[in-house]
């Protein structure tokens, strides 16, 4: 054998076996693997094919208030304190209402708050004794100089306990619509009264049906 053959027959081997090996190893590749999934449990198998995706960060705590094991927060925050600035609504219900000369025109027996909840106007009994025979008249809270002293307030007014007693009474929502179902109630009663036939009157000189 010549060296050109002998060249030429080496260049044949190595180019065989440079194409053999890389197949030769993808088979035993896919041989070991075949080998680990007959070895590994049903179990695991089954547990690598469902395994749930992660839940996105964003959702993560998102849960409702008061959730156990949920975090987030509370959409109403409580007011644990009361400013010096504020006064409570049980300290001025009942409170004393006072003339410029001092004198007593009447108490404080309501508020009216609007939807904002501002006070509009406060309620003020007054006349009577001891509760009998007074009436509440509705005042501007604008109009009105409140005073703290030892814990009890008083609201000042500059009005005369005879102005406030010739005021109109103050009418709640409730009183209005009593009063408005009383009318109608009385106009149902003339209209059904009415209906009737009036009687004949007796002709002059006529006996009267006995």
């Amino acid at each position: 054998m010549t060296s050109l053959q002998k060249i030429t027959t080496t260049s044949a081997l190595a180019l065989a076996l440079g194409l053999a090996l890389p197949a030769y190893a993808q088979n035993e590749k896919a041989t070991d693997q075949e080998l680990q999934n007959k070895s590994a449990p049903q179990g695991q198998m089954e547990s690598d094919k469902q395994t749930p995706a992660m839940p996105d960060q964003k959702d993560v705590g998102a849960g409702k208030a008061g959730t156990p094991g949920m975090t987030g927060t509370a959409s109403v925050q409580p007011v644990t304190e009361q400013r010096p600035s504020q006064f409570l609504a049980g300290d001025l219900i009942g409170s004393s209402v006072v003339n410029d000369q001092g004198e007593a025109v009447g108490n404080v027996k309501n508020l009216a708050i609007d939807k904002d909840g501002k006070v509009e106007s406060v309620v003020v009994s007054v006349g009577g004794f001891l509760g009998i025979g007074s009436k509440q008249v509705g005042l501007p809270w604008e109009s009105m100089k409140r005073e703290s002293s030892e814990g009890s307030m008083t609201l000042h007014i500059a009005a005369t306990a005879d102005e406030l007693k010739q005021m109109p009474e103050f009418r709640t929502v409730e009183a209005i619509k009593s009063e408005q179902e009383a009318e109608r109630a009385r106009n149902a009663a003339r209209q059904n009264t009415g209906t009737g036939a009036n009687p004949v009157p007796p002709r002059s000189g006529a006996p009267a049906n006995q």
